[in-house]
């Protein structure tokens, strides 16, 4: 598979232990999107 990333194109790869979230997808993806919206912030993009 081929992906393009035109310019100004933010790409994000999360890199975190699932081991903590093995048991509760929900936790993993409410934790995935918080961590989005603070590190978007820290850009000043909201």
């Amino acid at each position: 598979d081929i992906t393009y990333h035109g310019p100004g194109q933010l790409v994000c790869y999360p890199i975190f232990d699932l081991d903590h979230f093995f048991t509760d997808i929900h936790k993993y993806l409410r934790f995935l999107e918080e961590s989005v919206i603070l590190t978007l912030k820290e850009f000043g993009i909201t």
